[in-house]
Formats: C-alpha cells, structure tokens, sequence
C-alpha cells in the first residue's frame, strides 16, 4: 500500500501528543510493508526539522512547506465576518496546495492520510489529482476544545470566541462527510462524530506505542512526574488547579516525595508562580526518560477530547497514572485498574497518598496498565487494523 500522509505540523521531532500520533502511525504502517510519504506544513511552534536530525524523515521522503499559521488581529477581524472557519483558513497556503498537487501528479497512492482537521481544506486538491481513498485521521473534537476554552472568558470575549467556534463547528462535522472514511482516536470521539450527522464509514484507530518487553523498574527517587505542552490551555488549567489544591497537602503528607514538571513553551509568569516545593525542569529532551524516572505520573485534565498520549506513555512503561475523568475519556476497553480516577482535590490526594506509601500498590497497577497497552495499543497492531479498515473500504470511483 503506498501512502501519502498530510500533516499539519512538523511530526519530527515528536516534541507532542499530535506528532507522536502522526509519527506512530507511519512508523507502524511501515512495519507493515506500505510505503510512506509525507507532505508537512511547518509552522512556528513545529518547524522544519534539521536535515538528518530523524531516521523517520529519511524513510518517508518527508517534505516541508512553511506556513505562517500565527493568529494576526486583522486576519481574526476579518474572520469575525467571513463564511469560512478562521481556526482551518490559517492553514490554507498557495504553496503548499502547488507542491500538493505536484507530489499527486508526479506519484500515485492507495491511500492519502489527513491528519487533523487543519489539512482537511486540502481535500478537493486531493479528490482533483488523485484517485486515492482518503481518510480523515481525526486527534480531537477541535470545536469542543474551543468551546471549552471560551468558558470563564468575559460576555465580549466569550461572544467572539464562540462566533469564531461556530464556524469551526460547522466546518467539522460536515466536511467529515466529504472524505471516504474517518479513523477516530477514540471511541468517545467517534460516537461525537455520529451524534453530529456523520454518514461515511469509521472506526476507531488508536495511538500506536512502541512496548517494551516488561514494566520499568521503579526507582527509588520518591518522584511526582508531569509532563505535556505548557502552551496548551488545558493542561495549564489543570496543572494550576494540582499545584493550588492537591500539591502542598501531598508534599506535607509525604514530605521525602518531590514533584517535577517537564513541558515546553511555559509564560514566564507561569514559571515564576511556582513554589520552592517544585522543581520545573522546563522542556523535556528525553521523555521516555523522564517518565521513567517518575515513581508516579499525575494527568489532571477537566477539559478536552481525543486521547492523552503522555498518559499512555506513561502506562505502557508500568508507571502508575492518577487522573481524572476527563484525563481518561478516549482509553478503549476496561481501564478501571489500569489507572487511578480522582476527580476533585479529596480523591486526587488519597489516590497519591496510597501510591506513595505503598510501593506494593504502585506494582501492581503499574503492571495493571503495562498489560492494558500491550493489549490496545501496540503500535503494528495499530498499524495493521488500519490497513484492514481502508481496504475493507469502497468508494465510488472504484
């Protein structure tokens, strides 16, 4: 199967759940024989990478077309008045579209991936130059995400939040239609999908990990560990309601344990809130190893869809996880003993405060949640339903 994967952000190097999406996928489908290629926007948080910087890259023949993607006053104004979703149209570039088109004319594929809805404007170039299935890789509900974001904002801001929304909210649930079929990242965001009028085949298509033969050994480091993007709202949102409500009975409790924070792109005054009981490591080069140095991984989310991969990261370590309700929509299957749920300040507190005093407990879920990725997340397993799914698949023009 040859493969055209859109992305729209630089996928190397995995510096975020959306590129460790992009990048398992295509690892996995190139595990399982296909050929890939991949066309990338670069935007200013996900640039082009450094030539030979990523094997993955190499193999994938990978191309990247810079767009300035950044939220400029005027463009938003103008945005307030126009049919189209300002969110996508920041997107949309000339460039991009001709070296598209030009990569169609010169190759033929099986199948076009389009990862999020940011390349999902692309499709009618796609549908002009290629007989390809094309599949919508769906990473979130975007328009509930900034839903969600507008809440707490003032009547002013909120009423062009949500115009802004509205568009957006337009734009995914019917453009879903339009493609040949939807690989949703969960389940929760798949039924979504349905309640909202999709009518073209889906399935569920999970985060893919690459497992490691047995749980990590826990260390004797006594360490808290978070770890995400602190230039995404949500998990700043619930990083402060952890440090404001959780962390100081946590630390008094159990005073020889230490929490760290690792993540890029944190505000200054982010950094210079944080209490002499944290250390913040800022951003994080080796993930795998921080996680890995974490006795415990708090994932306090109240807000978002798709599905969290640091969380499964973290899991498919042996790593014990506490988090919230929220934190654990999108995980397939029985997950009740692979994480522990806390979704107020009373259970967050007694969840850590089993775990760090009993090391016992810390086993046994985190052998709990190993066993649970190796059943739902293999990364070539992953890989290999996805391909059952789009040849299970019939379009018209075959």
């Amino acid at each position: 199967m040859k493969v055209l994967q859109l992305c729209h952000k630089a996928p190397f190097p995995a510096s975020d759940g959306g590129t460790k999406a992009m990048q398992a996928i295509a690892q996995g489908l190139i595990d399982n024989g296909c050929k890939v290629d991949v066309l990338s926007i670069a935007t200013h948080k996900h640039p082009h990478p450094e030539p030979g910087s990523s094997k993955l890259a190499e193999k994938t023949n990978a191309q990247f077309i810079e767009v300035d993607t950044k939220v400029k006053w005027m463009g938003a104004l103008k945005g307030l008045f126009q049919k189209d979703s300002y969110h996508t149209s920041r997107f949309v570039d000339e460039k991009f579209d001709s070296v598209l088109t030009e990569t169609l004319q010169k190759k033929s594929y099986d199948v076009v991936i389009f990862e999020s809805l940011f390349t999902a404007p692309y499709l009618a170039t796609v549908r002009a130059h290629s007989k390809a299935k094309c599949v919508y890789r769906e990473h979130n509900i975007e328009s509930q995400l900034w839903e969600a974001r507008s809440q707490g904002e003032n009547a002013l801001n909120k009423k062009v939040l949500q115009n802004f929304n509205n568009k957006l909210k337009r734009f995914e649930f019917s453009i879903v239609n339009n493609f040949d079929a939807i690989a949703c990242i969960s389940e929760r965001d798949l039924n979504i999908l349905k309640e909202n009028g999709l009518e073209v085949p889906a399935d569920v298509i999970p985060y893919g990990i690459s497992m490691i033969a047995e749980p990590t050994k826990q260390s004797n480091k006594k360490r808290i560990g978070f770890l995400g993007s602190l230039d995404w709202e949500p998990n700043v949102e619930g990083l402060n309601w952890f440090i404001e409500k959780v962390w100081d009975k946590v630390h008094e409790s159990h005073p020889s344990w230490s929490f760290h924070i690792g993540g890029r792109n944190a505000s200054e005054r982010f950094k210079e809130s944080l209490p002499p009981t944290i250390t913040f490591e800022g951003e994080i080069n080796d993930a795998d190893g921080f996680i890995e140095s974490s006795n415990i991984v708090i994932v306090p989310l109240f807000t978002g869809s798709g599905i969290r991969i640091k969380l499964i990261e973290a899991v498919s370590k042996g790593i014990p996880v506490v988090t919230t309700t929220t934190g654990a929509r999108g995980l397939p299957g029985d997950y009740q003993n692979a994480v522990l749920i806390a979704d107020n300040k009373t259970e967050f507190f007694q969840a850590l405060s089993t775990l760090c005093s009993n090391s016992k407990k810390r086993e046994e879920i985190g052998q709990n949640g190993f066993q649970y990725c190796r059943e739902h997340f293999e990364m070539k397993q992953v890989a290999k339903s996805f391909i059952s799914f789009v040849n299970g698949m019939k379009v018209e023009s075959e």
